[in-house]
């Protein structure tokens, strides 16, 4: 219901935004110096431009918000623009994927210590960054503008600027502020309220937090906390978060040498991807094919699972090739398992997720091992 009412009300925002900029063109006011259509055109261009800007704002607080409590920045994107850590670099790329053309943000912990306060700054400040945008906009506005514009038609155009920036950035402060779940993704105010609720939402949270925390630090899967991991499956099934403890767990089965464990765990955490965000699915279809592959010697359902898969901007290169090297592998194509996992080795260290990546070394060497010479 929340979800819906997010919905309606970011409609109901658009179909206002959609009304001033109407009335701003069309409506002449008998007490003011004409202005230009074509000064009123600007306008709007520089209306469409600016919701890119409030969107971009807003995600830097969080990046903001990330930094200040000693976050590692991963990803920042806005619209067709992304920016992401690889390794030791940030390196720009550009955004295809639609799903988060909308704007994301990405900062992860280091350590554990105080992971929900610290994670509660780092998701407040996009919000927070919208509304001190918006209040700041319109306070220049009502302050600055409000006796000129009426006799300059380029202070008019300066003043609609920074009204129009003033309302969107409160727009869209208003819409993340809500509580709800669209596109495999929380709202920041959901989020928020989970960290302020306490209880067993609270504990979820610093649950998965404390979990990327350790794979994210290096340590590996096997070496994860299992007492963590156990507790993530004893939560009701109706958190959205779920699955990825299916996927740690099985990371660490799979570790482990736990083949049968990690197939169980990984048949779950797929289960779940029509409800995971769009950009990240391919992940996903990758995982799949890379154990199908390589541990179960399935051949055709790997294939099935590679055909899926959509790459993408923010999937690690390292995924995709380590999927086509064992599977390449599992089809006795040697040279071409060969030069896969090469890529896929030279691509792991540019992987976010340290831990992880010491297991899939190993696992990348075996297969450049298992190579007839």
């Amino acid at each position: 219901m929340k979800k819906y009412f997010a919905f309606g009300l970011m409609l109901l925002a658009g179909g206002l935004f959609g009304y001033f900029l109407g009335t701003f063109i069309l409506v002449k006011d008998p007490n003011s110096v004409p202005v230009p259509t074509y000064l009123k055109l600007l306008t709007v261009g520089i209306a469409l431009f600016s919701g890119f800007l409030m969107i971009a704002w807003h995600e830097l607080g969080h990046l903001i918000g990330g930094w200040a409590v000693r976050f590692r920045f991963q990803m920042y994107v806005v619209g067709p623009l992304l920016w992401m850590r690889e390794g030791q670099k940030i390196v720009f790329k550009w955004n295809k994927n639609l799903n988060i053309f909308g704007g994301l943000a990405l900062s992860l912990p280091q350590d554990t210590q105080n992971l929900t306060q610290r994670f509660l700054w780092t998701v407040a400040g996009g919000p927070l960054a919208s509304l001190a945008g918006g209040m700041l906009f319109l306070a220049i506005y009502y302050g600055g503008f409000g006796q000129v514009t009426a006799a300059n038609p380029w202070a008019y155009f300066a003043g609609s600027v920074f009204f129009i920036n003033g309302w969107m950035s409160l727009g869209l402060f208003l819409v993340s502020a809500l509580p709800y779940h669209a596109g495999g993704f929380f709202s920041d105010g959901a989020r928020i309220l989970n960290m302020l609720s306490g209880g067993i939402k609270a504990r979820r949270e610093a649950i998965i937090l404390s979990i990327i925390s350790q794979s994210t630090s290096g340590i590996r899967p096997r070496d994860l906390s299992q007492s963590l991991l156990e507790e993530g499956l004893s939560v009701s099934e109706e958190w959205k978060v779920k699955p990825y403890i299916h996927y740690y767990l099985y990371l660490a089965a799979l570790d482990k040498q736990d083949i049968a464990t990690a197939a169980q765990h990984l048949d779950i955490y797929s289960d779940y991807v029509s409800e995971m965000p769009e950009a990240y699915r391919g992940t996903v279809y990758f995982e799949n094919a890379f154990f199908k592959s390589y541990f179960l010697k399935d051949v055709a359902g790997a294939q099935d699972c590679l055909n899926k898969a959509k790459p993408c901007a923010i999937i690690p290169k390292h995924l995709i090739y380590k999927a086509e090297a064992a599977l390449s592998w599992a089809q006795g194509h040697w040279e071409d398992a060969s030069q896969k996992a090469a890529l896929a080795l030279a691509e792991l260290p540019k992987s976010m997720d340290k831990g992880t990546a010491v297991a899939e070394q190993e696992w990348l060497l075996a297969i450049q091992q298992a190579v007839p010479s």
